[in-house]
């Protein structure tokens, strides 16, 4: 279901069986990008080996593998001037640019102050919110799944930005009503400032880590949500976390940037870091916010 117009894509189809038909998070096209792309791609090298002229041709117009721009970012994103540093902004995409495996419409255009930043990505390390660099990157390669503090985010803006997160929120409780795959209910309030629903016809067993039992292994779609108010009552963050027993399932945390940025955040981090989730989306929108050009005038809107 779509609340919104969209072009209709690999990587947009990708995320709406991963994220259970729920409604409205193309934003984890960017987290796509990071993980399965790069398969993908070194899947088709082998396939077309060796490379006919017009495998070449097509996959150099066509936006399979998306290269880092070397320098800033410029751009608009929700609303604000924005010079965004190299290492925080991968797979860029702007309003009308060309999607997964579709070909190039044309030279690309100048990029300025103006130009609607839709989509992009990067990976920092928690708490000190470090960049993946080529410097970080031994570090990365060093922790082990099950201990890691890197999160990956994805940012949703312009044309792909969809409903304010309060939006958003009640529309994925009032669909766990309605949810194929499970039944939810409502679970006490968390130690974390969180209120969470929980699935009910699951049998405990089926979570195990790669464990094989009646033919089924630990389902994707076995997630508990969670959700945090304000003190005004309206919801500002909404919560997935893989019901795995391993330390390394991860949980996707999701806010919008309203009203400084009309620009929506995803933050996929190891499960174990739940109880830190506010510290989390505190400093992942403080880096999104110091984003803004100081010598650009703020306007507001999108």
């Amino acid at each position: 279901m779509r609340h919104h117009a969209d072009r209709p894509s690999s990587a947009s189809i990708a995320h709406e069986i991963y994220i259970r038909m729920m409604p409205d998070k193309r934003s984890w096209r960017v987290l796509f990008y990071l993980t399965i792309v790069p398969a993908i791609v070194s899947v088709l090298v082998l396939l077309v080996k060796p490379a006919e002229p017009e495998h070449i041709q097509f996959f150099n117009d066509s936006w399979v593998v998306k290269q880092n721009q070397v320098g800033s970012t410029i751009g608009d994103l929700g609303g604000v001037p924005v010079l965004i540093p190299q290492h925080f902004a991968h797979f860029v995409e702007y309003d009308g640019d060309p999607h997964f495996l579709e070909r190039k419409k044309g030279p690309a255009p100048k990029r300025d102050f103006s130009s609607r930043l839709s989509s992009f990505g990067f990976e920092v390390h928690f708490p000190d919110m470090a960049p993946l660099t080529a410097e970080t990157m031994a570090d990365k390669k060093a922790s082990s799944i099950e201990t890691t503090k890197w999160l990956e985010v994805g940012i949703s803006s312009g044309a792909d930005f969809g409903v304010p997160i309060d939006v958003f929120i009640q529309r994925s409780i009032d669909n766990l009503s309605n949810n194929i795959f499970y039944k939810y209910k409502k679970i006490a309030t968390t130690d974390f400032d969180l209120t969470g629903y929980a699935p009910i016809n699951v049998s405990d067993e089926h979570r195990g880590y790669g464990v094989l039992v009646d033919g089924k292994v630990a389902d994707m779609n076995d997630v508990n949500v969670y959700f945090h108010r304000r003190q005004d009552g309206i919801p500002d963050a909404y919560i997935e976390c893989g019901n795995m027993h391993h330390q390394a399932d991860r949980c996707e945390l999701r806010f919008d940037l309203l009203p400084t940025m009309r620009t929506m955040v995803s933050v996929s981090f190891r499960k174990g870091m739940l109880p830190q989730w506010g510290a989390i989306k505190s400093s992942v929108s403080q880096i999104i916010i110091n984003f803004k050009s100081p010598a650009i005038q703020f306007r507001s809107g999108a």
